[in-house]
């Protein structure tokens, strides 16, 4: 049985190549933000599963 031996070597030039690869991609294509206008009412879902609701007094 042979096991896939990685020095540490290795493991740090892979490492340090993952990001900068990851860098420059974050660089080349950076997030864009999206210009939608904000809802003007939101939607509440109730399950209406049973049981007491609790009322605060006030």
């Amino acid at each position: 049985m042979k096991f896939l031996i990685i020095k540490e070597r290795t493991m740090c030039v892979l490492l340090v190549g993952i990001i900068l690869i990851s860098s420059m991609i974050g660089l080349c294509y950076p997030v864009k933000e999206t210009s939608s206008p904000k809802p003007e009412y939101t939607i509440v879902i109730d399950a209406e599963h049973g049981g007491v609701d609790v009322k605060l007094e006030q």
